[in-house]
């Protein structure tokens, strides 16, 4: 169960992913909201390359039989997601938490981080980061408790929480 009295910081979630990200929210929750949703709608490669060529590349190459218009909403929501596009939205995320001013709020990248390591676990049965449990249960919780996240994207997390209160560590 999350506690709500936890108040998790973006600079203590930051820390929990190993980048250095300062608690810089200068959006409204409903500013967040309406640029989570746009994110989420919006194809993974166009912005992959906006960010790094070498993502776009990896994109391309882990791509397979999905289009090049494959949504973060859409890859999230699949039953069995490729593990290595959701290892390069880990990636571009965790870039976007680590770059202050970049093409993301810090927020959304954490958002996205927790949403494709949430799902490479739940879905696929793999690990695609070197965070502990403790970690991710920070960042997890951290997701929960953000009023802007949609409903799909919390019980990711949610279920995934689940899990990993199940387990050790």
């Amino acid at each position: 169960m999350v506690n709500p009295q936890s108040a998790i910081s973006l600079p203590s979630l930051a820390a929990a992913l190993d980048v250095d990200a300062e608690s810089s929210n200068s959006w409204q929750a409903a500013e967040l909201a309406a640029m989570l949703d746009h994110q989420l709608a919006a194809p993974i490669r166009d912005d992959l390359i906006k960010i790094s060529p070498d993502l776009g590349r990896r994109f391309d190459a882990a791509n397979g039989d999905a289009p090049a218009s494959l949504t973060f909403a859409q890859l999230f929501a699949q039953a069995s997601p490729s593990v290595e596009l959701l290892r390069v939205v880990k990636d571009f995320s965790k870039l976007a938490v680590a770059n202050k001013g970049g093409m993301l709020p810090e927020e959304m990248g954490a958002v996205l981080y927790c949403a494709s390591y949430s799902c490479a676990s739940l879905r696929c049965g793999e690990s695609i980061c070197s965070l502990d449990n403790h970690a991710m249960r920070v960042g997890l919780t951290w997701v929960i408790e953000q009023a802007w996240v949609n409903e799909a994207i919390k019980h990711l997390a949610r279920e995934h929480l689940a899990r990993l209160n199940g387990s050790a560590t």
